[in-house]
C-alpha cells in the first residue's frame, strides 16, 4: 500500500514538473517572439529612413521637391537584409524574414495629388492668396471686355448691313431723279463705293497693327524619345491650351482651398520658371519661354510665344474697345472723322471701323510696352491712351510710346491672368514637363519625374523556429508606411 502511494506521488510530481517546464518554455517562446517582432520593427524603421535618405539632392535644391529613385525590389532587399542582420545577431533563437512586399506607386511625383502637396509645401511660406484674387479680378474684367467686344462686333455687322441698305436706297433714288430730269441731272453719290475704299484703308491700318513681332529663334524640343516621355503626354494633356481670345475661366468653384492651390502654383512658377522677357539662368532652362509653354504646351518656343502674343493682344484690344465706347470725347472724335470720310448714311458704319482700327493700334503699342518690361493698365484713361486718330487714318506706325504712370500690370501679371484660364491639372503636368526636361538636360539624361517617390508602404513576414521540437514555428506580419514629412525638409 505504501509503495502504491509513493508511485502515485512520483507520477504527480513528474506531471507537475512537465507542466511547469512546458509553461516556462511557452512563456519564453512568447517573450522571444515579442522581442523578435520588436527588433524587426526597429530594423524596418531604420531601414525605411535609410531609403528616404537616398533622395535626389539636385531635385530638392533646384525645385524644392523631395523624391528618391529606388525601385520596390531594391527597397525590399534593403529592408530584408537590415532586418535579417539584426535578428541573426540577437540571442533569441532562429529568426528569419520570409518575405517583404513593397508598394510605392501611390507615392510617385507623377501623381498630381502628391505633386500638388509638394508644391504647397515648397510655396507655403511665400504663397499670397491676394495674388490670385488680384489676377482673378483682372480676369473677370477681361471677360467683361471680351463680351463688350463681341457685342461691338455684332453691332458693327448690323450697322453696316443697315447703312448699306440705306445707301443703296439713296443711290437708287438719286439715279431715278437724274433719269427723270435729263436736262438738269442731279448729283449721284456713290456711297457704297466710297465706303468700300474707306473700309480697305482702315482694314490695312488694322492689319499693320496686328502684325506680330518676328520669331526670335527660340528652341524646339526635337528629341522624340524625350518628348514622348513627358508627363503631360502620358496624361493626354498635350493639346490643352489657354484661351485665345475666348472667355473660358476654369477652376472658379474651387473655394478657399482652390484659391490657395492656385496661389501656391503661381508662386512656385514665379520662383522656378522664366518667360520670354526674363533673363535666363545659363544652362538651367531649355525653353526661353517656360511660362508660355505652361500656357500652350507646344514643343516650340516660337509657337508658344506667338500664341501668347495673340491672346494678350486680344485682351488689350478688347479693353481698348471698351474704353473707346466709354469715352465721350473719343466717340465724338471718331464720329467726326467718319462723317468726313464717308458723309451720309455710311458714317455710323465707318465710325465702328475706326474704333476697331484705333483699338488695334493702341493694343500694338500696349504689347510693345509689355515686351519692353513696362506696365500697361488694364483700364485706360485719357492720360494712358497713347495713340492718336491721325495715325490710324493714315496707317502710320512708329516706334512705341511708353505709357506713363508705372502700372504694376506688367508682362508677368498678364501671364498670370492667362494662367487662370488653364485648368489646374494641365498646369501641374506642364510644370512636371519642364522639371523633367531641365533635369534631363543638366543632371542626367535618363531622369524621369514619375520614377521619383516621396514614400512607400510594405508588408513583411518574419518567422521564428521554436527551441522545442514539440512546439511549432511562429510567424508575424509587420506592415509600415514611410513618407517624407514637411518638417524633414532641409
Amino acid at each position: 500500500m505504501m509503495r502504491k502511494r509513493k508511485g502515485s506521488a512520483a507520477v504527480l510530481l513528474c506531471v507537475l514538473l512537465f507542466s511547469v517546464t512546458a509553461m516556462i518554455c511557452t512563456v519564453y517562446e512568447a517573450a522571444e517572439r515579442k522581442t523578435a517582432i520588436s527588433i524587426a520593427e526597429s530594423s524596418f524603421e531604420i531601414a525605411g529612413r535609410s531609403v528616404l535618405a537616398c533622395y535626389d539632392k539636385e531635385l530638392l535644391s533646384r525645385y524644392g521637391l523631395f523624391g528618391y529613385e529606388l525601385r520596390g525590389e531594391k527597397i525590399g532587399n534593403m529592408l530584408r537584409k537590415m532586418a535579417s542582420d539584426s535578428l541573426e545577431t540577437a540571442v533569441i533563437g532562429t529568426c528569419s524574414v520570409r518575405s517583404v512586399s513593397v508598394e510605392e506607386g501611390a507615392f510617385s511625383l507623377g501623381n498630381p495629388d502628391i505633386f500638388l502637396r509638394q508644391i504647397r509645401d515648397a510655396a507655403k511660406h511665400e504663397a499670397v492668396p491676394e495674388l490670385i484674387s488680384f489676377a482673378r479680378e483682372q480676369l473677370d474684367r477681361t471677360g467683361r471686355n471680351l463680351e463688350r467686344e463681341e457685342q461691338a462686333s455684332r453691332r458693327m455687322q448690323e450697322t453696316e448691313k443697315n447703312a448699306l441698305q440705306r445707301a443703296q436706297e439713296k443711290e437708287a433714288a438719286e439715279r431715278e431723279a437724274a433719269e427723270a430730269n435729263p436736262e438738269s441731272p442731279g448729283t449721284v453719290t456713290h456711297y457704297t463705293e466710297d465706303y468700300r475704299k474707306v473700309k480697305r484703308n482702315l482694314k490695312r491700318s488694322e492689319t499693320i497693327s496686328r502684325r506680330e513681332p518676328e520669331e526670335s529663334g527660340g528652341r524646339v524640343l526635337a528629341n522624340g524619345k524625350t518628348a514622348g516621355s513627358l508627363p503631360s503626354v502620358a496624361a493626354g494633356m498635350s493639346g490643352n491650351a489657354a484661351f485665345s481670345g475666348g472667355r473660358r475661366i476654369s477652376d472658379r468653384s474651387g473655394g478657399i482651398g482652390g484659391i490657395a492651390d492656385d496661389a501656391a502654383l503661381l508662386t512656385y512658377m514665379h520662383a522656378h520658371f522664366n518667360n520670354k522677357i526674363q533673363e535666363e539662368a545659363a544652362g538651367e532652362h531649355f525653353f526661353r519661354g517656360e511660362t508660355e509653354y505652361i500656357l500652350y504646351g507646344s514643343l516650340s518656343d516660337d509657337k508658344n510665344c506667338r500664341k501668347t502674343y495673340q491672346a494678350l493682344f486680344a485682351m488689350r484690344e478688347a479693353a481698348n474697345i471698351a474704353y473707346l465706347y466709354s469715352d465721350a470725347a473719343k466717340r465724338s472724335e471718331t464720329l467726326g472723322a467718319a462723317e468726313t470720310l464717308a458723309p451720309g448714311p455710311m458714317a455710323p458704319a465707318v465710325q465702328l471701323l475706326i474704333i476697331s482700327a484705333w483699338a488695334a493700334m493702341e493694343a500694338n503699342n500696349d504689347m510693345q510696352n509689355l515686351e519692353h518690361g513696362n506696365g500697361v493698365p488694364m483700364v485706360k484713361t485719357a492720360e494712358t491712351w497713347m495713340t492718336d486718330l491721325d495715325a490710324v487714318l493714315h496707317a502710320r506706325q512708329g516706334g512705341y510710346l511708353e505709357i506713363p504712370g508705372g502700372s504694376s500690370m506688367n508682362y508677368e501679371k498678364y501671364l498670370d491672368v492667362l494662367l487662370l484660364t488653364v485648368d489646374r491639372k494641365t498646369k501641374m503636368f506642364r510644370v512636371m514637363d519642364l522639371i523633367q526636361i531641365n533635369m534631363k538636360g543638366t543632371v542626367r539624361e535618363n531622369f524621369i519625374l514619375a520614377d521619383h517617390f516621396t514614400g512607400f508602404s510594405f508588408k513583411a513576414e518574419i518567422s521564428k523556429k521554436s527551441h522545442a521540437r514539440s512546439l511549432p514555428s511562429s510567424s508575424a506580419v509587420i506592415t509600415m508606411t514611410h513618407v517624407y514629412r514637411t518638417e524633414d525638409r532641409t
